[in-house]
């Protein structure tokens, strides 16, 4: 039995260079040439390893989140208190949405900005980080609630859904413009709603 040649390109390098190149450009103006391009691998490759033009971008939305998202992510773990906890998560968002070396604002709300209602499975996707993005602020304030940090009486729900949006607002500022300090003024306004 013979067996097919053997890819001649690392997937993962692949993978990372479709993801800025959806991220510059964005999932609908991105074509297979831009792809294949970027990738430095042929449509056949491209169709073999990834599926279509669709799969492989979702496939990049879950690359977003584990390089960019993830470690943002785990920096709520780090701090005993829960301000301090998300105060140095948006310090982390800053810090990517800043970084020159990156294409401007993030991926996920990008593409949510421009797919919702264009494309019923990215749309899940997108909504589906989204989600996970409050959960992720729910668990740590719910700990911290646990913990008495924060009252039981506090909407966390309410809270963690304001959070979420705040992060959405700092890409989107920084998408015009990516100014550190404006973008921490904005995150300085948002912990006034700390719950005492």
């Amino acid at each position: 039995m013979q067996r097919g040649r053997p890819r001649k390109f690392d997937i993962d390098q692949a993978l990372d260079a479709a993801m800025i190149t959806f991220w510059r450009c964005g999932y609908q103006a991105t074509s297979l040439d831009d792809l294949t391009q970027a990738m430095g691998i042929n449509r056949p490759s491209l169709y073999a390893t990834f599926g279509d033009k669709e799969q492989l971008f979702l496939r990049t939305v879950d690359r977003y989140a584990e390089q960019y998202g993830a470690p943002a992510t785990a920096v709520l773990d780090e701090y005993t208190h829960a301000r301090d906890a998300i105060r140095a998560f948006f310090n982390a968002v800053i810090t990517q949405l800043t970084d020159t070396r990156l294409p401007p604002g993030c991926l996920r709300v990008n593409s949510t900005l421009e797919c919702i209602g264009v494309n019923e499975a990215i749309q899940r996707k997108l909504v589906e980080q989204q989600l996970h993005l409050e959960e992720t602020f729910l668990w740590r304030l719910q700990r911290a609630q646990d913990e008495g940090q924060i009252s039981s009486q506090e909407d966390i729900q309410a809270l963690a859904c304001f959070f979420a949006g705040t992060v959405n607002s700092l890409v989107v500022r920084a998408s015009v413009e990516a100014d550190a300090d404006r973008l921490q003024q904005m995150v300085d306004i948002a912990m006034r709603v700390w719950p005492d």
